[in-house]
């Protein structure tokens, strides 16, 4: 209880970039939690996290703003996309190389946005209300 009060809490002080980086965060270690599940033939907690990881990438997704965002917010839904297939196929077929796949790349998204994170609290960038 206390963890989800705390985590909420979070969420609602976070800037719009932290947001994404909290995002990437849980994506990955759910995408973690579900190879794990692989290999302990756990079906159903592999598939609950997954449509999690699923869920998370949608939101992603719904949140780019295609028609201010140009070229960057259209290969983003075109990887998001991507990496939704990625997990359905690994879901369906038990098969934790899409998996692997999911993870590099959310892990170098993970990356880039920590970097952009880092450059607004610097003062390098500023963040408009707008996110895409």
């Amino acid at each position: 209880m206390y963890r989800q009060q705390q985590v909420q809490h979070e969420v609602q002080q976070a800037s719009p970039v932290q947001l994404v980086v909290m995002l990437y965060d849980r994506a990955i270690s759910l995408s973690r939690q579900s190879l794990l599940h692989m290999e302990k033939g756990q079906a159903k907690e592999k598939g609950m996290a997954l449509n999690r990881v699923i869920e998370i990438l949608s939101e992603l997704q719904t949140a780019l703003n295609l028609e201010e965002g140009g070229t960057v917010a259209q290969n983003l839904d075109d990887l998001y996309s991507f990496l939704m297939k990625q997990v359905t196929v690994a879901n369906l077929r038990n098969d934790p190389q899409p998996i692997s796949i999911v993870l590099n790349v959310l892990e170098e998204l993970r990356e880039g946005w920590r970097g952009v994170q880092k450059m607004v609290q610097d003062g390098a960038v500023e963040v408009g209300a707008k996110q895409g």
